[in-house]
């Protein structure tokens, strides 16, 4: 057996041969296999012809195995995945900490969820209104998390006034309005319904 990461490396570099990443999904995953059509047709054949890809077939895709190495084999990759997930976590809180420094708005709408969450507390609601409120006011930051990160980008990327970036800035700024709206619209849903 391959270990973890020789097996995250080669699925890597097989999905970026010839753009071929959903095609060897769909294979991996057992939904595409190679079997005769209707007409009598060989699918892997039709496919291949439909991609033009080159001298990659889908039957050399379909001979790897991709599996994971059974218990006791290899645990090497169980520290690599709790190292993955620890700097994922790191790099996920230098995000949060860099909007918190430099948007207003993020502040703003964390005492909003702060003050929502301590209104779920004293009202007397059911446990699906506490989670709605509370997945809705997460969804909230994570709007705005994604609006912000949009905003940085396209400062980046130019500094010439485009309309085009202020249609990104703005597309940004909507998708944090009506993830605040459907919040909005939770609240009345529930005090007044």
């Amino acid at each position: 057996m391959r270990s973890a990461k020789r097996w995250c490396a080669r699925w890597r570099q097989d999905c970026a041969t010839d753009g071929f990443f959903f095609v060897q999904i769909l294979i991996s995953l057992g939904w595409l296999w190679r079997k005769e059509d209707a007409s009598g047709g060989d699918i892997f054949k039709q496919v291949n012809a439909s991609l033009n890809l080159g001298g990659f077939y889908l039957e050399e895709v379909h001979r790897h195995r991709y599996s994971l190495p059974k218990r006791g084999q290899d645990m090497n990759w169980l520290k690599a995945e709790v190292m993955r997930i620890g700097n994922t976590a790191r790099w996920s809180w230098q995000g949060w900490c860099a909007a918190w420094a430099s948007e207003k708005s993020i502040r703003q709408w964390t005492v909003v969820n702060i003050l929502s969450v301590l209104l779920t507390l004293v009202l007397d609601l059911t446990g699906g209104e506490r989670a709605l409120i509370l997945a809705l006011g997460l969804l909230v930051l994570a709007a705005e998390l994604i609006n912000t990160a949009l905003e940085e980008t396209v400062d980046y990327i130019s500094t010439k006034q485009d309309p085009r970036a202020g249609k990104i800035k703005d597309c940004g700024s909507a998708v944090v309005a009506v993830t605040a709206i459907a919040g909005g619209v939770a609240w009345l849903a529930i005090l007044f319904g």
